[in-house]
C-alpha cells in the first residue's frame, strides 16, 4: 500500500507539473514592444513576433499574428493585432512611400525643333515607381527655376534639359539630358524640269 501512495503521489505531482507547464504559455502575459511599425511602400511587413511583444518566449507558439488587415502595395495606417491567452493588443502599421521614382530617358530623342512644344514625358522610355501617381516636370538652363509639363525653345541651341519626377508621396528625383534646339533645312530655286525619254536624270 505504502509503495502503491508513494507511486501515485509521483504520478499526482508529474501530471501537476505537465499540468502547469502545459499552462505556463496561456496564463504568463506578454508585454508590447511597440504601438506601431512603419513598412516601405511594397516591402514585406515582419511576421515575427518578437517585434511585436517581449515575454516569456514558450508561450510565443500560443500566441497569434493577424496582418490580414494590411495592404504593402498601398500607402496608407492599419491596423494588426497579436493575441495571447486573454490578452490582445493592437498595432498600428504605417505603409510609407520614401523611395523617388525612377526614370530611364530616351537619348534617341534629342534634336528638336525651333518654336515646338514637347511634352515632358516625350523624352521619358521609362518609369519605375510604386506609386501610381507620377508627374513629370521639365527646365532648361535658360530658366533653371521655371518647371513645366514641357520644353520649347524659340531658339536654335544646345541645351541642358532637367527632367523632375516626383511621385504623390512627395518622393522626387532629377535627371538631365542634352538636346539640341534647331530648324529644318529649308529648299530654294525649285524648278520644274523637262528630260528627254531614256536620259539620265542629274
Amino acid at each position: 500500500k505504502k509503495k502503491a501512495k508513494k507511486i501515485g503521489l509521483i504520478l499526482g505531482i508529474v501530471a501537476a507539473v505537465i499540468v502547469i507547464v502545459g499552462l505556463l504559455p496561456f496564463v504568463v502575459p506578454l508585454n508590447k514592444v511597440t504601438d506601431s511599425i512603419t513598412v516601405e511602400l511594397g516591402d514585406e511587413l515582419t511576421t515575427n513576433l518578437d517585434d511585436y511583444v517581449s515575454g516569456f518566449a514558450p508561450g510565443f507558439w500560443v500566441t497569434k499574428l493577424d496582418v490580414s488587415m494590411v495592404d504593402t502595395s498601398k500607402v496608407g495606417d492599419y491596423t494588426a493585432t497579436v493575441k495571447h491567452g486573454f490578452q490582445e493588443f493592437t498595432y498600428t502599421i504605417l505603409v510609407r512611400d520614401t523611395t523617388a521614382p525612377v526614370l530611364t530617358l530616351d537619348t534617341e530623342n534629342i534634336y528638336l525643333k525651333r518654336g515646338q512644344m514637347y511634352p515632358a514625358d516625350y523624352f521619358v522610355k521609362e518609369v519605375f515607381d510604386l506609386s501610381v501617381d507620377v508627374t513629370i516636370t521639365v527646365s532648361d538652363t535658360v530658366m533653371p527655376d521655371f518647371r513645366r509639363t514641357y520644353a520649347y525653345s524659340e531658339n536654335c541651341g544646345v541645351y541642358v534639359l532637367s527632367f523632375y519626377a516626383k511621385d504623390a508621396s512627395g518622393n522626387e528625383s532629377a535627371y538631365t539630358l542634352s538636346v539640341t534646339v534647331d530648324t529644318a533645312p529649308t529648299i530654294s530655286g525649285i524648278k520644274e524640269y523637262y528630260v528627254v525619254p531614256g536620259t539620265t536624270l542629274n
